[in-house]
């Protein structure tokens, strides 16, 4: 009687290994498939939370904004207001805002009201705070009244109606992550008359 040795042949192990290499090949694409698709989600979230909170802040604090001449100022690139200010850092009480675009930066500055006569020290109190980074435009755009035009810019001049803010006051943005919504804030002067 004679013994067989059990086993693979040689052609079985080949073929065992090409299987198994191929599953292992499948098995970390997926998982690095899943990694790049996390860290864009993670990417989206990030710029989407700015986005929220970028807008949550400009529609508190510019529907709060005075309505005195020469308390709102808008160009197509900055914007200027005064209004009073739950507690940011040092700044509390009314204060002077403003955009402004420096580099790739939209830094929102604070000058507390009546702290210097003339010219506000912006960042005196409080430093200019980044709120975008990596910005590469940003517009600013005023409606006078409900149906007025667009314009670039804005005095804050009183209106025949009485009111020194426009009806209006639209912020578009650019960021490398792409273009942002438009924000869109109306005042709470008209709300009240509407």
């Amino acid at each position: 009687m004679t013994s067989y040795q059990k086993g693979l042949t040689l052609v079985e192990v080949m073929v065992a290994t090409v299987i198994f290499s191929l599953i292992m090949m499948g098995t970390v694409t997926a998982l690095s498939t899943f990694a790049k698709t996390y860290k864009r989600l993670q990417s989206a979230v990030a710029a989407t939370t700015e986005i929220r909170e970028v807008e949550r802040f400009l529609r508190e604090t510019l529907t709060d904004a005075m309505n005195q001449v020469g308390f709102f100022e808008g160009s197509e690139d900055s914007l200027r207001w005064v209004a009073p200010v739950d507690r940011v850092g040092g700044a509390g009480g009314l204060q002077q805002l403003q955009l402004t675009r420096k580099g790739d930066q939209l830094l929102l500055s604070f000058a507390p009201m009546g702290l210097s006569a003339g010219v506000p020290v912006w960042g005196r109190v409080v430093p200019d705070f980044p709120i975008i980074e990596n910005v590469q435009r940003v517009a600013f755009s005023y409606q006078a009244h409900p149906l007025g035009e667009w314009q670039i810019s804005y005095a804050g001049n009183e209106q025949e109606d009485g009111a020194s803010l426009p009806y209006a006051v639209a912020m578009e943005v650019q960021s490398n992550e792409g273009v942002w919504p438009p924000v869109v804030v109306h005042f709470e002067q008209y709300r009240e008359r509407l």
